[in-house]
């Protein structure tokens, strides 16, 4: 772990002579950084899956609903252990095509 530790102090280094010959600051640098850190936290929540009944949570639906869908493929998912899991950015593109229908609340979602 050190060993990586010492790698991402050796690139943050480089990149900072490299913003400084630029004329930028380090908060700038830093903030560039934060951001793309939040990116890369919001794909991987977007490619997290979750169960019909966390989905269902979200749906404010019943979870044998949430499997009908996804066995008749209007709910993209995949089987994992016979039970079916849905990428979160699967859902919610589901409930963007039907938005007449179900809002998706995610805080619905036990944590």
């Amino acid at each position: 772990m050190r060993y990586a530790a010492s790698i991402l102090d050796e690139i943050y280094q480089r990149a900072w002579e490299k913003f400084e010959e630029l004329g930028f600051l380090r908060e700038d640098l830093d903030i560039l950084i934060k951001d793309r850190l939040t990116k890369m936290k919001m794909v991987n929540v977007l490619n997290r899956y979750m169960s019909t009944r966390e989905v269902a949570q979200g749906l404010s639906l019943h979870p044998d609903t949430v499997r009908k869908f996804c066995r008749e493929g209007k709910l993209r998912s995949i089987k994992i252990g016979g039970r079916y899991r849905v990428r979160e950015l699967d859902l919610l593109t589901f409930v963007r095509e039907r938005e007449w229908l179900y809002a998706y609340d995610p805080l619905a979602r036990s944590s």
